[in-house]
């Protein structure tokens, strides 16, 4: 899943997830090695869907930790595969 982020501290960014409804392989991401500030773009990859918990961070700087909780599907299992027209 494609997932921009944008950093306003110098630093290395350090992306780490885990599943928390069922047992998973550990999150994996990707993003370009940049010591710098501003927009990257980038990418998260989650090896099942299911509640994930992620966690953004700077140097392992505290004021930097960015946490989200986030429900993945997998395509064609989402809200609108069931709906009926």
């Amino acid at each position: 899943m494609k997932y921009p982020i944008s950093k306003a501290v110098h630093g290395r960014l350090e992306i780490k997830g885990h599943r928390l409804d069922g047992h998973a392989s550990a999150l994996r991401s990707w993003y370009p090695d940049s010591d710098g500030v501003g927009g990257i773009p980038g990418e998260l990859i989650f090896p099942s869907p299911g509640c994930w918990e992620v966690t953004a961070q700077v140097n392992g700087r505290k004021d930097t930790r960015l946490t989200l909780v986030t429900k993945v599907v997998k395509i064609g299992d989402g809200p609108d595969a069931r709906a009926e027209f």
